[in-house]
């Protein structure tokens, strides 16, 4: 398991996927009606249906190793009311090894998502100021289990390789995701939000220790420990994502925005179970785009 990718991902909210958008905005540029200026710059609200708009259920990351399991279809949107849901779980926990053997580490992870782009207007003129605004209601219900145990050994160092080193890790990170941006479709140039508010819901336990040896006297040890106050998150939250552009009324521009879940577990070295649930398909719970709106 990459260490960073872990720490990245407890609690944030991030552009995972738009690196990957090249084939998403390919058929967006097909399926786009001309995207001419806008004849002032009044507000333009634009709510279900989202006519034009592009979905892509994008089932991006799934990793499993040890005695992983995972649980999780497609995410789902309808451009008729603007309403999707999706559901999923993970779990993980240390693996008997062959006779013999230390325990094996098991790794769980799914990490689900749909996105939407939907062609906008812009007003007429070059260089003009433009702001977006992209929210999300989103309903969810989630939460995380952590049970493990044992010591982590020290490291120790190795002539031959030239260093020594030991990593243990336990954790189980259960959250909702999301992300919004501007896409040029003439030149390509995205525009990045320059902030967000409300947060979707998260809760984590993360557990790591590392030692690394350069010899055999110089070692170097980091232990962490982070975690939410709460394993668990219930109801519905507003997030929002305001994109700050100038824009080009010559070009042809698109909104893509993206909600879904993102649920880690990871049991290296030590024992133990991890475990993780995300439910935003039933009982009420799903996520709505309910609006962008263009000034």
């Amino acid at each position: 398991m990459n260490k960073n990718r872990s720490e990245r991902r407890a609690g944030g909210l991030g552009a995972w996927w738009v690196g990957g958008g090249a084939a998403l905005l390919t058929c967006l540029l097909m399926v786009s009606s001309s995207a001419a200026g806008a004849a002032t710059a009044a507000t333009i609200t634009y709510k279900a249906p989202y006519h034009h708009a592009l979905v892509t259920p994008m089932n991006d990351i799934i990793e499993l190793s040890g005695c992983g399991k995972e649980i999780g279809k497609p995410a789902t949107f309808s451009t008729a009311t603007g309403f999707g849901h999706w559901a999923g779980s993970a779990s993980a926990r240390s693996c008997s090894g062959p006779a013999g053997k230390a325990i094996q580490g098991s790794v769980a992870l799914v990490q689900d998502a749909v996105a939407v782009a939907l062609p906008v207007r812009v007003p007429f003129g070059h260089a003009t100021a433009t702001s977006f605004n992209v929210t999300w209601n989103v309903t969810a219900l989630g939460n995380y289990s952590l049970v493990y145990s044992g010591s982590c050994p020290g490291a120790v160092y190795n002539a031959t390789r030239g260093y020594g080193y030991s990593f243990c890790i336990a954790e189980a990170i259960t959250q909702t995701i999301g992300y919004a941006y501007l896409v040029d479709m003439t030149t390509g140039v995205i525009t990045y939000p320059t902030g967000f508010s409300g947060f979707s819901g998260y809760a984590y336990k993360y557990v790591e220790n590392y030692s690394y040896c350069s010899s055999a006297s110089s070692c170097t040890y980091s232990n962490y420990t982070y975690s939410t106050p709460f394993s668990s998150f219930v109801g519905s939250t507003l997030v929002s994502y305001t994109i700050n552009a100038t824009t080009n009324s010559a070009d042809r521009y698109a909104v893509v925005t993206y909600v879904g879940g993102d649920i880690v577990d990871e049991m290296q070295v030590y024992t133990g179970t991890a475990a993780g649930f995300i439910n935003m398909g039933t009982l009420g719970n799903g996520y709505q785009l309910v609006s962008i709106v263009e000034t």
